[in-house]
């Protein structure tokens, strides 16, 4: 019997080309070892000379394409791309059974051209962050993102949030969508059943979240620990790293508030030590936006810590009725510490919340095993598809 194999074209995926990478579509391929997995990973670059494909190993691949910002002749440099993409399937003879593009828009208009020049399906997923921006600005790309969306078999949301910027395309099919968040929940730990906190101790916060600080809300964060709006005590840590240039601005901004007892910077922790600490604290906060998804929720709700987001982003969409968490509008101080006041004042249901949650298995939908067999499932659908 043949084995499936799946060709995935990926932007952000760590090839060590030095440009921003994420390991989520790597955890996806390590989840689904039953199939054989092709990765072409594509890099766009304002340097005309720059162009050229590199060859990693058997499976992975490396293309440095020329383009121009949110999607501008996208149609053109999409074309060049699956054109190139194909030539290195049929030169390293690779047989492959479908494509799954990491992105709807760019990474799926040139899975889209790819798919009819070797007849193979597609599906796709939707990251709300790049692909809400470029479905808004991308400018002439309309008719090309509402082919995308009708050519592929399966439409996989990794930001639920984006599905109302979708069901505006005229193409868009709702019974070939899947909620699909990313895989990073292992195993479920055994987590205790929270102690009950008594009215007016201080609450401890945690984030984890230093580069990009701007985005990730980390200054109005710090100021909210600071307005007249806050009743009650908190202390912060925030774990991470990032640039001197950055670590320099959120100490500025500690300083400033004269939080130096309050705010800390832990610098970089290892993961399993992260996990383990999380038990030090009582609620995971961080006001990020723009957000595609956000694992460090799901490890945080996981080791029974109610969180603090920002809604219409990130893990927003996947909570809905649970009560373990507060989303927030807009990334203000007074909005955050208003947030941090009603969290605090009902810290121990929120805290009983997330242990049920867990404990009665409302939050599998965001485990490792559900998500591959999700996956599965799309993945044989789909070749059956073709196959009728």
């Amino acid at each position: 019997m043949t084995r499936t194999s799946i060709l995935h074209i990926h932007a952000d995926y760590p090839d060590n080309s030095g440009y921003n990478s994420t390991p989520a579509v790597k955890n996806l391929i390590k989840l689904a070892s039953e199939y054989k997995h092709y990765v072409f990973a594509i890099h766009r670059t304002n340097i005309p000379n720059r162009i050229k494909i590199i060859k990693k190993d058997e499976n992975l691949f490396s293309l440095f394409y020329f383009g121009f910002p949110l999607g501008s002749f996208l149609k053109y440099s999409a074309y060049y791309l699956a054109k190139k993409i194909a030539c290195e399937v049929r030169s390293n003879n690779i047989e492959i059974s479908l494509i799954h593009s990491h992105k709807i828009t760019c990474e799926g208009s040139v899975g889209f051209y790819l798919s009819k020049m070797l007849n193979k399906p597609l599906i796709c997923t939707v990251q709300g962050g790049t692909d809400s921006r470029f479905l808004k600005y991308g400018v002439g790309n309309g008719s090309l993102y509402e082919e995308v969306v009708y050519h592929s078999k399966k439409i996989l949301f990794m930001s639920v949030w984006a599905k109302k910027n979708f069901e505006k395309l005229p193409t868009y099919d709702e019974n070939k969508t899947f909620d699909f968040p990313i895989p990073c929940v292992n195993k479920v730990l055994q987590v205790a059943k929270p102690k009950k906190q008594k009215e007016g101790d201080h609450l401890k916060l945690v984030c984890v979240a230093l580069n990009q600080y701007k985005l990730k809300g980390i200054i109005p964060l710090i100021y909210a620990l600071t307005t007249k709006e806050l009743r009650l005590k908190m202390t912060l840590d925030i774990i991470g790293m990032s640039d001197p240039v950055e670590i320099n601005a959120i100490n500025k901004a500690i300083t400033k508030c004269n939080l130096m007892k309050r705010v800390k910077l832990l610098g970089r922790v290892k993961h399993d030590k992260l996990l383990e600490m999380y038990t030090n604290y009582d609620a995971f906060v961080l006001p990020s936006a723009p957000e595609s998804f956000g694992m460090v929720y799901v490890e945080a709700l996981f080791a029974g810590l109610p969180i603090l987001f920002h809604k219409n982003t990130g893990i927003d969409g996947y909570l809905d009725g649970l009560e373990v968490g507060i989303g927030i509008e807009n990334k203000s101080a007074t909005e955050i510490s208003n947030a941090l006041n009603h969290m605090g004042d009902n810290i121990n249901n929120f805290k009983n919340n997330v242990f049920k949650a867990i404990k009665n298995g409302k939050l599998a939908h965001l485990t490792n095993d559900h998500i591959i067999e999700t996956y599965r499932n799309v993945v044989e659908e789909t070749i059956g598809l073709n196959h009728e």
